[in-house]
């Protein structure tokens, strides 16, 4: 326990100092909380994705360590992402816990923290907001294994959506299973925090003018395809299939493309993987929708989560931290097929390991940059993670 104190202080040491030094990325959420609580929105509209980028919401819930001064506002910024680390790692023990023995889900979950560490690494680097997210909805997660009404779990989903408003796709499952009581709870969060507390908080005009700045600085680019570009470190599916098929440098001035198609013929073939993909997400749900039992909810809550990843724009390493829950269920379900000897376990073996591979090598630390750098202009984490997805989608199907 002392070494890991120890670790976690040098770590953090180097974090802290990175953050002040270079200003992202809770430097940034520190100065919009400040300058929404006095008056002023904190939107630059004609910066592209620098600056400020979520929703009201999160500035708002952050805003009591703005009253601290920005070096001590980044150590306690630290030290709550170390506690929601442990929190995320006791939450998926309990969760997996559901769907077997006790203490035989420590060697998936191990498997799926070594996959995904790089991922937690990089939020505590910089301070990022997913491990808000990851917590929250495990959270709700937990809390559906527990039985623990729907009310409280619906809430915390529709809290993290207005963080990242592509959350709400977690409300597809809650619908199409009658679970009236979530669904009804995660609007009325959205209703309540998104509009009512900043009104409450900051004054309406206020909220408007955020709303609208928000609505010019992140959704309009992304609409024109500005938010999906070439440079490397987005892995999202658009960004990758940019890097492959449109004539630019994917990272320095190294070229990837195997195609040169124009600005045009690439957004309508972004658009049909888009529809692809989310096609191949709602499938398993709606056929499944039958299947009413807690397990088949959590495998729609897989599905999610790599929706998340896959279905939107501009996603950076460090929310593929999302991944832990995905990875962690089907690592459970493989052990449990090859207890029952089905032949299921020797593909799904053979896939996982490939989608760990992927999404685990592309590192600095592990290959060197220049290795890394072409695994990631090549999208390794998407392709990845586009095999978990496959696989979550076989299991949805066929076994639950």
């Amino acid at each position: 326990m002392i070494v890991i104190l120890i670790l976690a202080a040098a770590y953090g040491f180097i974090c802290i100092n990175k953050q002040l030094s270079s200003g992202n990325d809770f430097p940034i959420y520190y100065s919009a909380s400040k300058k929404m609580l006095s008056g002023q929105s904190p939107y630059d509209v004609d910066s592209g994705l620098h600056g400020y980028v979520y929703l009201p919401f999160f500035g708002l819930l952050i805003s009591p360590l703005s009253f601290l001064p920005l070096n001590a506002a980044v150590i306690v910024w630290y030290i709550i992402n170390l506690l929601l680390m442990g929190t995320d790692i006791w939450m998926m023990k309990n969760i997996l816990g559901f769907f077997s023995h006790a203490g035989s889900a420590s060697f998936p979950l191990i498997i799926a923290l070594m996959i995904t560490a790089q991922f937690f690494l990089l939020n505590l680097d910089l301070g990022q907001a997913n491990l808000v997210i990851l917590t929250c909805s495990l959270f709700a997660v937990y809390l559906f294994s527990k039985g623990s009404g729907e009310f409280f779990p619906g809430f915390l989903l529709g809290t993290i959506s207005l963080i990242k408003p592509f959350f709400l796709i977690f409300f597809l499952p809650l619908l199409v299973r009658d679970r009236w009581r979530a669904f009804l709870s995660g609007i009325s969060a959205v209703l309540l925090l998104g509009l009512i507390l900043p009104s409450v908080m900051v004054g309406p005009h206020l909220t408007i003018e955020m709303m609208e700045n928000w609505h010019q600085k992140i959704i309009v680019p992304q609409r024109s395809g500005e938010l999906q570009g070439s440079k490397v470190l987005d892995q999202s599916p658009s960004a990758g299939l940019r890097r492959l098929v449109v004539d630019s440098p994917a990272f320095s001035d190294k070229k990837v493309n195997l195609a040169s198609l124009s600005h045009k013929e690439y957004k309508r073939l972004s658009m049909i993987l888009q529809v692809v993909l989310f096609s191949l997400f709602v499938f398993p749900i709606l056929v499944g929708r039958h299947k009413k039992t807690v397990e088949s909810l959590f495998l729609d809550f897989a599905l999610c989560y790599c929706a998340v990843v896959l279905l939107f724009g501009f996603n950076l390493k460090a929310q593929f931290v999302v991944l832990l829950f995905p990875l962690a269920l089907l690592m459970l379900l493989w052990k449990n097929t090859l207890r029952r000897k089905e032949s299921l376990g020797t593909v799904t073996k053979y896939l996982l390991v490939i989608a760990g591979i992927l999404i685990f090598t592309p590192n600095p630390g592990i290959l060197g940059r220049t290795v890394s750098n072409w695994m990631l202009a090549y999208s390794s984490i998407t392709v990845g993670t586009l095999i978990v997805f496959g696989v979550l989608i076989f299991m949805r199907v066929k076994y639950r």
